[in-house]
């Protein structure tokens, strides 16, 4: 598909999800970006906010499956993944896939699951695959695998590679944070920075692409130091000053 024909479908798909959840348009254009990103997002508010509502549409309106996993304390690994099951008389086993093998998933209250299952989803999200019994099984990819490919065709200047080191690296140099961005945060920052570019029927990024969404990707990898949170600022706040700080390429 060409950059024109992903920027027409994706105006259709987040025209079908704005008509269900109202009120919402920054929500609905990054969760947008981060389909085409291959990556995932957290998703927090209080119950009633449209949270599973927008996952649900959205699959819907680009037609792919859609799943659901509601984490409890006596939430099981095999629950995610699947098991083997034994047939012919213990013969033969036949693996059956858990609720993790769909396109989009909501796992709902991931905080509440134990370690053990908290791990086997966080393997999906990074590797995406699952071991079961020892074996890996991969997750594949979603079915609109054409619109995710065009990402990857979106040009990336120098300059802006290097905004993108910069904004990250200052991010770890900063007295008002106790913990900075990783070079996987580098990454996120990159591949969200195609997508929105490709949103926005561009086959390049720019520095306001990347600017855009640093708040959403890098808010929740860094963390505020004590004595900067008594002073009230929030994770944002420091980081509208560390962009303010860092020259954007012309």
């Amino acid at each position: 598909m060409t950059t024109q024909q992903v920027a027409e479908a994706m105006a259709k798909v987040r025209a079908a999800v704005s008509s269900r959840v109202v009120g919402q348009d920054e929500v609905v254009d990054q969760a947008l970006v981060a389909f085409l990103a291959r990556g995932h997002a957290l998703l927090e508010g209080v119950p009633g906010t449209a949270k599973t509502l927008l996952i649900r549409v959205l699959a819907g309106a680009l037609h792919a499956r859609f799943g659901r996993i509601q984490f409890t304390p006596d939430l099981m690994p095999s629950d995610i993944t699947g098991i083997n099951v034994l047939r012919d008389g213990g013969r033969t086993a036949e693996f059956r896939g858990g609720p993790i093998f769909t396109d989009l998933l909501l796992a709902d209250e991931i905080n509440r699951a134990p370690a053990k299952t908290q791990s086997a989803l966080l393997e999906a999200m990074q590797e995406r695959q699952v071991t079961v019994d020892g074996a890996a099984r991969p997750l594949g990819e979603a079915q609109c695998r054409e619109l995710r490919t065009a990402v990857d065709a979106v040009k990336v200047a120098p300059e802006v590679r290097d905004y993108i080191a910069n904004i990250v690296r200052a991010t770890r140099e900063d007295p008002a944070l106790t913990l900075g961005g990783s070079p996987r945060a580098s990454v996120a920052l990159f591949r969200v920075g195609r997508a929105a570019a490709l949103m926005a029927g561009r086959d390049y990024v720019t520095p306001d692409d990347v600017k855009g969404y640093a708040f959403p990707v890098l808010r929740h990898r860094i963390t505020v130091a004590p004595e900067v949170e008594v002073e009230g600022r929030t994770s944002d706040e420091v980081l509208q000053a560390l962009l303010l700080r860092v020259p954007a390429p012309q």
